[in-house]
């Protein structure tokens, strides 16, 4: 009695390499399912940005109607008490908009720049003069050096490097102890802007730096002490600075401070042929 040998099934390409490593087809299900759950997340966060902002505007345009004392004065403690509502609705305003801004980098809807002339030198200037308040606070004092050839107009997103400033400006100032100091230098590098914000903070040890642009991380302090914050800020520059085609990073010691680089791609007006004209950028962003 002979032994019948059946005959192999006509399958696709796709059908065999399952077949010959069935992991394959768990893995590429696997990878859709996080892409859905990664899609889903931006969504929810851009849907509860928008909502949290509508009654939180409402909260400081009465705040600022009490604080002008438009229908009737106010005594100094209940001016303070005023004060305190103002700043608090204002940072959890930049907040929302720093989640809103990372939801739309993540689903993709903020993938162009929109090039125009500006002076990046003007652009330090200004975000450091309206941080002035925050550094005569904690008495920092502040140094900005700036190449002359950055105060002729160069094109760019001028919004999007006011933002990566005003972060990274923050940063420095929440992680600073009174007295301490910050820097802002500003050259031009083969094409580039090359920035460097230096702080002589609480600084970060080597295992946390990679781990500060994750989700609500924050740094393990040797003496215990809390800083407010989420860590979004970071996560928002470093996408902000890839989608503007260039790099983010940091050097940092623990108790003698961190400087944190990034450099941007901006070009002279006469490289470009059309001013203002709006420029895809490249996919070089990531998602955490």
């Amino acid at each position: 009695m002979t032994n019948r040998r059946e005959p192999l099934p006509n399958l696709t390409l796709e059908q065999t390499s399952e077949a010959l490593n069935p992991s394959s087809s768990g893995h590429e299900q696997a990878k859709r399912n996080f892409k859905e759950a990664d899609q889903y997340k931006s969504s929810f966060l851009s849907t509860l940005s928008h909502e949290l902002r509508t009654p939180l505007n409402a909260i400081l345009g009465f705040a600022d109607l009490l604080k002008g004392q438009h229908y009737g004065s106010l005594n100094d403690k209940h001016l303070s008490y005023v004060e305190h509502i103002e700043e608090s609705g204002k940072y959890l305003l930049a907040l929302i908009n720093d989640l809103l801004d990372i939801a739309k980098i993540d689903a993709g809807q903020m993938d162009a720049l929109l090039l125009e002339p500006f002076s990046f030198a003007t652009v330090i200037h200004s975000v450091t003069s309206m941080m002035s308040t925050h550094f005569s606070v904690k008495r920092l004092s502040l140094e900005v050096v700036v190449a002359d050839d950055l105060k002729q107009p160069l094109l760019g997103d001028e919004k999007l490097c006011r933002q990566v400033l005003f972060n990274l400006l923050s940063n420095a100032v929440k992680f600073t102890p009174e007295g301490g100091k910050v820097t802002v230098q500003a050259i031009t590098e083969e094409g580039f802007v090359r920035v460097s914000v230096s702080d002589t903070g609480i600084g970060i040890p080597p295992d946390q730096q990679e781990k500060i642009f994750s989700e609500s991380y924050q740094v393990d302090h040797e003496d215990g002490r809390q800083y407010e914050g989420t860590g979004i800020g970071l996560q928002l520059v470093r996408r902000l600075v890839k989608l503007m085609g260039g790099e983010f990073w940091l050097e940092s010691e623990p108790s003698k401070g961190s400087t944190f680089y990034f450099t941007i791609a901006l070009r002279r007006p006469a490289e470009v042929s059309a001013e203002g004209a709006e420029i895809v950028a490249p996919a070089v962003y990531e998602t955490q």
